[in-house]
């Protein structure tokens, strides 16, 4: 398992939500500004998580926590 961090930058709230994909991901959990947004793993029909615009700001943190493999460079 590893604890993997990123942040991006929003300059306008124009956007409903966002999403976060998970191409190359394993298996894990996601937090976005310290909220848990979600579960994912490779197994199903999920390859990304919709972050809802209420837990979206002006400078975003994302952390995901890995527990089975990664393959960054996807």
């Amino acid at each position: 398992p590893c604890w993997l961090t990123a942040s991006f930058e929003m300059e306008g709230r124009e956007l409903g939500s966002a999403r976060l994909k998970l191409t190359g991901a394993g298996k894990g959990s996601v937090w976005v500004n310290g909220f848990n947004i979600g579960r994912y793993w490779k197994v199903g029909p999920q390859d990304d998580i919709w972050i809802p615009s209420e837990k979206l700001q002006a400078h975003n943190q994302v952390v995901l926590l890995e527990e089975e493999s990664l393959t960054p460079e996807r």
